[in-house]
């Protein structure tokens, strides 16, 4: 019997060793496959600021109520610069430059911007009131001072939803005003004046009931434009609180180049442009443009100098002088080619990926800002601006394009799609004089009213949102309030945003994500001035919120002298955050990272010419989409490529449309049912546009595959 049983002990044995050995080396080759693994970033430097609160000979402590606190270590070799003969005292405003050493921010540079003694700077956020003393509140996890002078709402009480302006002191937060908006639900939009009367008004197809308090301005006629800020009851109705009467009006869009920019203040500039009249044979006029802290100066495609081409979106303010809101910079003079598109095929046709693309809409005047999105059942949706007012299409997957319906006036919006088949979009808009950030949903085939997401008196733009695994919708935008650009965090609960400025957050063009596990990652673009004798260069910041507290923003692209624009976020299921950005105008760059630990940043393609609008966005939580669009030697291009998360060294990317007319406003989201949609905008010589969609096959999961073994 023992000698019957040994051939089968043998072939067991064999058997396990075989398995033994195919399970070593696909363990071999799935190491092989992972990318060396994200190192803490000492070399790269973090930003902060605050006011100088205490100090001995090696360490600071620097910050504010608003944004807490860090300790600082300071030696000989850190360099200090009193910016206008500021000392660099207690109660001074610092910019700091640090690099982290044994547990520490070690400052290299300390940049004093105000001295001790000024003035506060403004700021404004909204909240839930947590705490309520004399003197002292707590809105949110933010503790803000209450003197005499404040003016507060009567019914702001414990758990009342606010609005706070204040003004941020060495003492702390003082808060000048705080505003009850617990009550009602607030929506503020505008429309064409269709009938009016004692008791209601018809602004567009919305019924507005006008009541005893309801105040307003100009005087009413059919034609004119209205905006309008409204209770929305729980019924439907809308009670008037303010009503604005206009003529109506277009804002002023023209395109040309940038001749010269001339500072006046520190926060406003004289730009001298040459404008396009866009006519065979017209003359090219030199026009004055007005720029201050109500101007949006978008150079996430290229940076303001002079002879880069720009969009021109303000008001005339005389024959040849404008006052700009908003200024697209980018790349030299645009040049406008024939009128006929032109397939780029894929450098490997036969492994094609991507669908051809289908038009979404067309001739439209100056569309803009196109963003794509998809819910759960495969349908896409699109929405875009056009003169100030957003429109919205889609299509399902096997069908056509919808006629476009429109949304809300308003532009530059940006839409997510959630789990139960809603849409959700933040867009900007001009509202009773100032510049606001709004928030728009559809439900069941019908868009809501907008609600004022921002509540600043500054100029908020560029909005962007993201989803939480926990259903919680967040956003980001920039708002000038301050006087500079600073980025803004908010979470949305119905009916209600709460929002506050993130912590050293100064800088612009923000993007979004949260990781499973509810990390909040988000990043800017803003100049550097690590030498402090010189603007610097844009460089890329990242900071992220967890269990509440925000990390010290560091600097991602750490390039040093070459301008780092137009970053773009997005998360896997693993938890990392994966960033995106160019570089030097020609170079998609690319890092990943948590926490702490970001891999160094890695070519993903190189533009002949210049890259533009970098997108990322992930599949089925963990593979990765990159497109983006290039412009040089008269040609234009939209580009894409994918990889597994983590890939140090990405696939050459597919050529996916190319044309001699102007093609920018790439974006990319994830299909629920598989692969992702991209789409982008292309402008004629006449200036009409159309916004073209691709759909891009799943990737398919890597398999491994175990020997067969056979015994007879």
């Amino acid at each position: 019997m023992q000698a019957s049983q040994t051939p089968s002990r043998r072939r067991i044995a064999w058997i396990m060793t075989a398995l033994l050995v195919a399970l070593i080396l696909a363990t071999q080759a799935m190491w092989v496959c992972i990318p060396a693994r994200a190192e803490e970033t000492d070399s790269a430097y973090y930003r902060l600021e605050g006011f100088i609160r205490a100090k001995s000979p090696d360490r600071w402590l620097v910050g504010s109520d608003l944004d807490g606190y860090k300790i600082i270590a300071v030696n000989p070799q850190t360099v200090i610069i009193d910016k206008s003969g500021y000392a660099p005292e207690l109660g001074a405003w610092v910019t700091v430059f640090a690099r982290r050493s044994a547990g520490l921010l070690q400052a290299s540079l300390i940049q004093v911007d105000r001295p001790a003694g000024a003035p506060g700077f403004p700021v404004q956020f909204t909240g839930i009131v947590t705490k309520k003393g004399k003197g002292f509140w707590k809105v949110g996890d933010v503790p803000v001072g209450v003197a005499p002078q404040t003016t507060i709402s009567d019914t702001a009480e414990l758990d009342s939803k606010v609005w706070v302006g204040a003004i941020v002191t060495e003492s702390g937060l003082l808060a000048e005003w705080i505003r009850d908006l617990t009550n009602h639900k607030t929506v503020e939009f505008e429309g064409t004046l269709l009938e009016f009367g004692q008791d209601h008004w018809l602004i567009d197809n919305h019924q507005v009931e006008i009541g005893a308090n309801t105040a307003i301005a100009g005087e009413p006629q059919a034609g004119m434009l209205v905006e309008c800020r409204a209770i929305l009851s729980d019924d439907g109705t809308l009670t008037a609180l303010e009503l604005l009467v206009s003529p109506p009006f277009q804002p002023t869009r023209k395109t040309g180049t940038i001749l010269d920019i001339q500072a006046e203040t520190e926060n406003s500039a004289t730009w001298t442009v040459l404008i396009e009249q866009g006519e065979p044979g017209a003359e090219f006029p030199v026009a004055k443009v007005q720029v201050d802290e109500k101007t949006w100066v978008d150079q996430t495609r290229a940076v303001a100098q002079a002879d880069q081409w720009v969009r021109l979106r303000g008001t005339r303010t005389g024959p040849d002088s404008y006052h700009a809101d908003l200024l697209q910079v980018e790349h030299g003079a645009q040049t406008a080619g024939a009128s006929t598109l032109a397939l780029a095929m894929p450098r490997d046709a036969g492994a094609a990926p991507w669908h051809t693309p289908a038009t979404v809409a067309s001739a439209f005047e100056s569309a803009e800002h196109s963003t794509i999105a998809f819910t759960t059942d495969g349908t896409a949706h699109a929405i875009w601006e056009t003169n100030n007012r957003l429109f919205a299409a889609h299509q399902s997957p096997t069908g056509t394009w919808s006629a476009p319906e429109e949304v809300a006036y308003g532009f530059a919006p940006h839409m997510i799609a959630g789990d139960n088949g809603t849409l959700h979009v933040a867009f900007v808009n001009s509202f009773m004089g100032n510049f606001e950030t709004y928030y728009v949903v559809r439900r069941s085939g019908k868009w809501s009213l907008p609600v004022n997401m921002s509540h600043t008196d500054g100029y908020s733009a560029r909005p962007k949102l993201a989803f939480a695994p926990d259903g919680v919708l967040h956003a980001t935008w920039m708002d000038s309030t301050p006087g500079y650009w600073t980025t803004y965090h908010a979470t949305w609960a119905e009916p209600f945003w709460s929002t506050r400025p993130i912590p050293s957050g100064r800088g612009e063009a923000p993007s979004i994500a949260v990781t499973q596990d509810g990390t909040v990652y988000v990043v800017w673009q803003d100049r550097t001035s690590p030498s402090g004798t010189e603007l610097g260069a844009f460089e890329i910041f990242l900071t992220g919120l967890r269990d509440g507290t925000w990390t010290t923003p560091l600097n991602i692209s750490d390039s040093r002298t070459l301008n780092t624009l137009g970053p773009n976020l997005t998360v896997t299921a693993n938890g990392f955050a994966h960033i995106v950005w160019i570089e030097g105008d020609e170079h998609i760059r690319y890092s990943y990272g948590q926490a702490a630990s970001w891999s160094t940043p890695t070519t993903i393609a190189s533009a002949n010419g210049y890259a533009n609008g970098v997108r990322i966005a992930v599949e089925s939580g963990r593979f990765l989409h990159v497109a983006w669009d290039e412009e040089g030697y008269g040609a234009y291009k939209v580009h894409a490529t994918s990889a597994p998360e983590r890939t140090q060294e990405w696939p050459e990317d597919y050529g996916l449309w190319e044309s001699s007319e102007a093609l920018r406003d790439v974006c990319l989201a994830p299909n629920p049912s598989g692969g992702v949609g991209l789409s982008w905008t292309q402008t004629t010589e006449t200036g009409r546009t159309t916004i073209l969609a691709s759909r891009r096959e799943p990737m398919q999961a890597q398999r491994m595959w175990m020997p067969l073994l056979i015994s007879q």
